[in-house]
């Protein structure tokens, strides 16, 4: 009885000081990248908001038995992950918007929680970073889309999973993805468009008047081998 008594006053007081300090990081987070009272007014309380969510979630996934990796009761490990990652949000929009790395923060977060604590909380993250560039939806989603694939890939790890070289590979994986997505939209659907010029190209025959020419095949080749496998080290002999 006196341990459950002190595991709830240790819950009480650790989820209070996650609340507030959430809403200082988004406090001092807008006056860094928007400087503004309607935009600090409304990214704090979009952190409070989502915090509290995060909250509920992680002790609905207690009291229902939803933890995968035996987190229940692990508090403060959970608030220094989420606290870490909404702090790290705020300098995302001083790097490129392809380089920020919300798959591993999605992945962490559920890690130390569960997939659907893991989710809200990498949400939180990932809306308050987006603002801070303006508040593109596209950028969101992307993200998110590949967040939740992260995290399903992850949720179903056991004890005896080696975290190693296949982890590594994995998250670069699902890294590509995103990549290749926002890259393909960025450029207007540009493969999609020229793939019926490249086959033509490709399929051109070598002029037979012009010496030293060849085809399109030959030429198709020849990139192909300075790209991959060992031409890509020694280059074409």
């Amino acid at each position: 009885m006196e341990k459950s008594k002190n595991n709830r006053i240790k819950r009480i007081v650790i989820f209070s000081i996650l609340f507030v300090a959430a809403g200082g990081i988004a406090f001092f987070g807008s006056i860094l990248n928007q400087p503004g009272t309607e935009s600090l007014i409304r990214n704090t309380v979009m952190v409070l908001t989502g915090t509290g969510i995060v909250i509920y979630a992680y002790l609905f996934s207690e009291v229902t038995g939803l933890f995968i990796y035996r987190n229940e009761g692990k508090y403060v490990k959970f608030a220094v992950v989420y606290l870490g990652s909404l702090a790290a949000a705020v300098f995302f929009p001083m790097l490129p918007v392809t380089g920020w790395p919300f798959l591993a923060i999605f992945v962490f977060l559920g890690v130390f929680s569960n997939g659907i604590t893991g989710m809200a909380a990498g949400s939180v993250c990932l809306l308050l970073a987006v603002n801070f560039t303006g508040g593109d939806m596209t950028v969101f989603w992307l993200y998110f889309i590949s967040g939740l694939a992260g995290i399903l890939m992850f949720c179903n790890l056991n004890d005896d999973f080696l975290v190693g070289l296949p982890v590594v590979v994995s998250l670069l994986v699902l890294i590509l993805i995103p990549s290749g997505i926002y890259f393909t939209i960025r450029t207007r659907f540009l493969p999609f468009r020229f793939f019926p010029e490249m086959l033509k190209i490709s399929m051109e025959k070598k002029i037979s008047s012009h010496k030293g020419s060849i085809s399109g095949v030959q030429a198709l080749i020849i990139s192909t081998a300075t790209r991959v496998g060992m031409g890509n080290l020694v280059g074409v002999v």
